[in-house]
């Protein structure tokens, strides 16, 4: 959007692209969000509401107003550097092998087509 929109949020993530669950917390810790998806549904519940779309994807463009590649998004966070089309995935800050729980992960996605270009950064601590 223009001006660029950002969401800074901590989450737990559960689960793989077919099924799962996402609780996004504020900075404070409070919880935010949470998205539940199965192969048949996927519901979110925020601010004293529940929505429901058919899938997750539906349901995060709906919110987010952009498509993100679900499967490749759980490679990404697999430190798998799995191509989706119209994203670049920069992975240099993953660590595939098993490393000390105090290290901290980043990886960053760029959505550059279809407009308007998306940016997805995530940093993991593990």
């Amino acid at each position: 959007s223009d001006p660029p929109q950002s969401l800074y949020a901590g989450f737990s993530l559960n689960g793989d692209a077919q099924a799962g669950n996402l609780t996004l917390s504020s900075p404070l810790g409070n919880t935010v969000a949470q998205l539940t998806w199965t192969p048949q549904n996927a519901v979110l519940k925020a601010n004293s509401e529940t929505k429901e779309h058919p899938s997750a994807s539906a349901l995060i463009e709906n919110v987010t107003g952009t498509s993100i590649p679900l499967s490749a998004l759980f490679d990404w966070l697999a430190g798998k550097n799995t191509a989706a089309a119209g994203w670049e995935i920069d992975l240099s800050d993953m660590k595939t092998e098993n490393t000390n729980s105090d290290t901290l992960q980043r990886l960053v996605a760029r959505r550059t087509s279809p407009l308007p270009t998306a940016e997805l950064r995530i940093a993991i601590d593990k």
